[in-house]
Parts: C-alpha cells; structure tokens; sequence
C-alpha cells in the first residue's frame, strides 16, 4: 500500500524542524511492514499561494494525500499510533 503525505510549515523555527523530524519518523514507520509512505515538505511561507489553494492556515500540518479523501492533522506528530489513526493509515 502507498500512501502521500505533505507536510505544511512556515520557515525554519524549532517547531517547524520538530515537525519535519517527526515527520521522517512517520515516513519510516511502517517501511518494513509494507507500506510506502511518500513525505514533501512544503514551506509556506516560500509559497503563499499554498495558503490560498490548499487551506493551510495553520503550521504544522501534515496531510494525507493519497489514497482519498483527504485527512489532517495539526500540531505535534510525535506519538505514532495516534497520527496514523487520525490519518487512517493502517
């Protein structure tokens, strides 16, 4: 199985490089297991546009892309279990 996942954040800060740690982190998890987890960072603050068209107003976030629909999650990505069952990975 092979899921996307875009990572949102604004600039360089500590919260966004926690972010992108945890979010490697996710990206591996499962890798034995399976499943492939495709992980792009998108920086906001570089493309404001990102705002708009895809209604991030809010960093960090981390998106499942694919398979549809569409899941989110705000905030700290640090216990694994919990973000996969909001983003319903298996």
């Amino acid at each position: 199985m092979k899921y996307v996942l875009k990572l949102y954040i604004s600039g360089e800060t500590e919260r966004a490089k926690t972010a992108k740690e945890e979010a490697y982190v996710l990206s591996n998890y499962y890798y034995n297991g399976g499943y492939e987890i495709e992980l792009e960072i998108v920086d906001i603050s570089k493309n404001l546009t990102v705002v708009k068209s895809e209604g991030v107003f809010v960093t960090p976030t981390l998106e499942r892309i694919f398979p549809p629909p569409r899941r989110r999650v705000i905030g700290q990505f640090s216990d694994v279990e919990k973000v996969f069952s909001y983003l319903e990975i298996e």
